[in-house]
């Protein structure tokens, strides 16, 4: 004997069994439907594209190197991603000449932290700075950095993603050239 018929079911709910039945089988179909696309949606979440940019701009230290070993780097420029357009940037990194990297000179420095937006002809790539190194030689700077996309604007809402940064600074005349490449995981 099953548990239905060991128990059966009171004589006011038989009378409303075929409205429960529509009731339970229009849920079924919704469930099922909804369920139908998951995969679709799934699949067509994330979209990864590679990342390769050339950059020119100027950089500036707001304040005084020296009576700390933590300094300010503010740069800005404008550049072409191979693919997405034309771009713009701004970054924001904190040195720390106490941490010189091995086999770079006097002056020298590692990144502490850093935050950027890489803006584009749809959109805004937020950037915060993960590593980098800075080699000073007069007069020249060679600086290494690795920054994490961590979302954004417009068509880049929710990316992912990582850059190396690789530039060249003069500090005669606060110019900096350079690239960002990686990848990024966009969002469709």
């Amino acid at each position: 004997m099953s548990i239905l018929t060991a128990f059966p079911r009171p004589a006011h709910t038989r009378a409303h069994r075929p409205a429960s039945i529509a009731i339970g089988a229009a849920m079924a179909a919704a469930v099922a439907a909804m369920m139908a696309t998951v995969p679709l949606a799934a699949a067509a979440a994330a979209q990864v594209v590679s990342f390769e940019a050339t950059a020119a701009g100027s950089f500036w230290i707001p304040g005084d190197v020296g009576s700390s070993p933590l300094f300010v780097v503010q740069e800005s420029g404008d550049g072409s991603e191979s693919a997405l357009g034309a771009l713009h940037y701004e970054l924001s990194v904190v040195q720390n000449m106490a941490r010189p990297p091995s086999g770079c000179g006097p002056s020298s420095s590692t990144g502490a932290s850093g935050a950027g937006v890489l803006t584009l002809p749809d959109g805004a790539l937020s950037l915060h700075r993960s590593t980098g190194t800075s080699c000073f030689a007069f007069p020249l700077l060679e600086v290494e950095e690795s920054w994490v996309v961590d979302g954004g604007s417009g068509h880049y809402r929710g990316a992912s993603g990582r850059l190396l940064r690789r530039m060249t600074g003069d500090v005669r005349f606060g110019t900096a050239t350079g690239s960002f490449s990686g990848s990024l995981k966009l969002p469709r």
